[in-house]
Parts: C-alpha cells; sequence; structure tokens
C-alpha cells in the first residue's frame, strides 16, 4: 500500500499492489562437494486495476555451491530479469556456516527478481529457541492501473529492509517467528 499524499506532486502514484508468482528450482548435485540450482521465475506484479497481461517479470537464477567443510558451504551465482521495460542482473553471495554449536551465517531470502539473498547472523541457544538478525536489498517494479495519475506506467520501490526475528520451536513440524525491523533507504 501507499498511502499519503507526496509533497511535490500532490498526486498518490499508486494504492495497492499485488503479486503472485511461480519460482522452479533444478538442483543438479555434481559430487559430493558441488551443487548447482538453476531458477526461472515468473510474477506478475501490479497495482490493483492493470492489466495482468501487462505486468509479467521474468528470469533466471543460476547458482554454483561447494562445500568446503561440515559446518560451511560457499556459492556464488547471478541473476537475470526483465523486469518492465528494464533488464537487471545482480551477483549472489550464497553462505551456509555454522560458526559454532550456537551461531550460523546463512541467506534469509531466496534471490530473484527482486535482488539477492542477503545476509542474516542466528543465535540458537538452545532446540526450542532461536535469534537472528538480517538486512537485503530489495527493489521491486510493478504495473500502474491503467486509470490512474500515471496510466500504464511504471512503479517502482528499493529498500533495505533490516529485522530482527526470535523462533520457538514447539515440536520438528511447527515453529513459530516473530519479525520486527525497518525498511531504509526507501
Amino acid at each position: 500500500h501507499f498511502n499519503g499524499t507526496p509533497a511535490f506532486t500532490g498526486v498518490q502514484p499508486w494504492h495497492q499492489v499485488e503479486q503472485i508468482g511461480f519460482s522452479p528450482s533444478f538442483i543438479y548435485a555434481a559430487s559430493n562437494k558441488w551443487t548447482y540450482v538453476v531458477g526461472p521465475q515468473f510474477e506478475w506484479s501490479r497495482e490493483t486495476g492493470a492489466n495482468w497481461s501487462d505486468a509479467l517479470v521474468y528470469g533466471l537464477t543460476f547458482a554454483a555451491t561447494r562445500t568446503v567443510s561440515s559446518t560451511l558451504t560457499l556459492g556464488i551465482g547471478v541473476g537475470v530479469f526483465s523486469r518492465l521495460k528494464e533488464t537487471t542482473y545482480f551477483p549472489a553471495l550464497l553462505i551456509n556456516w555454522r560458526i559454532s554449536d550456537h551461531w550460523r551465517l546463512t541467506n534469509p531470502f531466496r534471490a530473484g527478481p527482486a535482488g539477492p539473498g542477503g545476509l542474516e547472523l542466528v543465535y540458537t541457544p538452545d532446540a526450542k529457541w532461536e535469534f537472528g538478525g538480517g538486512a537485503a536489498y530489495r527493489s521491486f517494479r510493478f504495473r500502474l492501473d491503467n486509470n490512474g495519475p500515471f496510466p500504464d506506467g511504471i512503479g517502482q520501490t528499493n529498500y533495505i529492509p533490516v529485522y530482527g526475528r526470535v523462533a520457538y520451536k514447539f515440536s520438528p513440524r511447527f515453529r513459530l517467528d516473530f519479525y520486527a525491523g525497518a525498511l531504509l533507504d526507501g
């Protein structure tokens, strides 16, 4: 949702944005050390009232990871996306590092049209509790409503979500996560 009227234009550029997507992943374990992932992604992103047929965002992520040890997996990837009259690409650092029995550094988000996966530091004091904090860069583009102040235009939001989270595991199959954070540089 975009609320409030901008000070300079006096016009609210958009109201509510809807997104729906499909992103299968194909994983190939070449050996017990190397894994390759290819992920085509398709997403429709639009303001309510815009045509779904004009709102397609699509692209591909490719990554190669190597298991360095039983506690460290590193990788590098790239994403290339057609985002409504704009082609973007980005590198992605992939990490899953169990620093100790209680600390882990990992990617909190999946790389996709909005950008790479970011980083999260996680502290697990016991089998039930988990505390984490992280950040990433995100950029979303979406088709604007045909009848709005910018007919057939493209909206874009860029920001850095910074968050903290607390998780409680009730059982191996059920856990509850609480997030608090802010969107910076938006």
